[in-house]
């Protein structure tokens, strides 16, 4: 949902943009009438809550059913917003992954340059770099 204002006037259903199998129509609740005045003079503004669908039914469908289809659309920009959000969330965690990797073939270079006969330490360190590794690989499925 957004709050909308404009200068033309908003009606409860509206459509417009893309004709075809699918009409763009947008929703409007909470509808007012008011003023504003610039240099240019008086002028009269419409305000509303509105969400977007992209429907194939008639005005006369929409109308019956207005709650449902307001919610649906609610629902979906909610999911949107949220899929968007795990997105990034991902690609955080794939960075993570990648910059534990790295740190982790620092430590190892440092290991083997410190101390070349330390094979213990050496095999301990080529461990924790297959496990970041593993980790990174994981990150991209």
């Amino acid at each position: 949902m957004f709050h909308d204002v404009c200068t033309t006037e908003i009606l409860p259903i509206m459509r417009g943009g893309r004709k075809g199998p699918l009409d763009d129509v947008w929703l409007s609740r909470n509808i007012t009438k008011g003023q504003s005045s610039d240099e240019g003079g008086t002028y009269d503004t419409w305000e509303a809550d509105r969400v977007h669908v992209m429907t194939d039914m008639t005005d006369a469908e929409i109308e019956a059913d207005f709650d449902r289809i307001w919610e649906d659309a609610e629902l979906a920009e909610r999911g949107t917003r949220e899929l968007a959000l795990d997105g990034r969330a991902a690609a955080l965690s794939a960075k993570e992954a990648a910059d534990d990797a790295t740190l982790a073939l620092a430590d190892l270079g440092g290991t083997v340059s410190d101390n070349a006969s330390g094979t213990a330490d050496l095999m301990e360190a080529v461990a924790e770099l297959g496990v970041q590794v593993a980790a990174l690989m994981g990150t991209k499925d």
